[in-house]
């Protein structure tokens, strides 16, 4: 048996299970569809929701609806806005505080990189810093065995040197380097040779691209000493130039008096509180490749 109530009017009636899925017209003229059931068995029909509860059931257990009274339940479900909670903020402050940090870090290196002297140029290597077993401004240097005074005895000096053949003999060109433990430069000396046959020593090639690095003016200022030699007597020629770290010196003369030659000239860097000076560098090997 379905027990049923219109909530409408309040009128109860009875209708066999076979009722079930069929529509039902209470004497209000309100119309409703039976919800299914099972075939045998006491039942309480809900017309407001379509719930079945038990024959005897007062209240709905589906919508709260009132059989006793015929009252619809009148309350308001609560709802709460879900915020995320502590852990879940600090875990996403965190989170953002890494990304930034990774962002900054990225765009720090790409910096650097894009910025970083190719000859290791600080404020704590003014002369660049030399990785020994490394290439050194395009250059390969190898350890020279010298004499040095006490003062830079936990220095190490490095030399590179290329032979030129040219049609009136072979130029050398030395560069060498005295460089402490962890690779910073004190000193760099360089020594060339120009013949009347146009060439370009590597020494000059050498000072020429570290020149940039160290913030000196691109083209070379060098100022006659003393009188013009002419043709055929030797004249000399000086750039000096130094800012708050380093002093540059580069002596050159021209028509050194020697067959062939053109010129032949020496560039002296060192550091400006903490110079060396040529007479430290006395026991320098000159050494010729064969």
């Amino acid at each position: 048996m379905l027990k049923c109530q219109c909530p409408e009017c309040g009128a109860k009636a009875e209708l066999e299970n076979s009722a079930s899925e069929h529509q039902f017209a209470c004497e209000c003229g309100k119309i409703y569809r039976i919800p299914p059931a099972p075939p045998a068995g006491d039942f309480r029909i809900c017309l407001n929701c379509s719930k079945l509860n038990e024959y005897d059931a007062g209240i709905c257990t589906g919508c709260s609806f009132n059989f006793v009274n015929n009252k619809k339940h009148a309350h308001k479900v609560k709802t709460t806005e879900i915020s995320p909670g502590k852990g879940y903020k600090a875990v996403k402050t965190v989170f953002l505080l890494l990304l930034l940090a990774v962002a900054g870090g990225l765009g720090y290196w790409i910096y650097s990189a894009v910025t970083a002297s190719p000859i290791g140029v600080s404020d704590d290597a003014p002369l660049g810093t030399f990785k020994e077993g490394k290439d050194f401004n395009y250059a390969v240097f190898k350890p020279v065995s010298m004499k040095l005074p006490p003062k830079w005895k936990d220095y190490k000096g490095y030399q590179f040197v290329r032979k030129n053949k040219t049609p009136l003999g072979d130029a050398f060109d030395h560069v060498f380097l005295l460089a402490d433990a962890r690779g910073r430069i004190a000193v760099i000396k360089g020594h060339y040779t120009e013949t009347v046959v146009p060439s370009t020593p590597a020494e000059k090639t050498f000072f020429e691209r570290i020149r940039k690095e160290y913030g000196m003016p691109e083209a070379e200022d060098l100022k006659r000493i003393g009188e013009d030699g002419g043709m055929f007597k030797p004249t000399k020629y000086e750039e000096k130039w130094e800012n708050g770290r380093i002093r540059y010196i580069h002596n050159r003369i021209g028509n050194p008096g020697t067959f062939g030659l053109k010129a032949v000239g020496t560039i002296f860097v060192t550091l400006k509180d903490n110079p060396v000076i040529p007479e430290d560098l006395s026991d320098m090997p000159e050494e010729r490749p064969k």
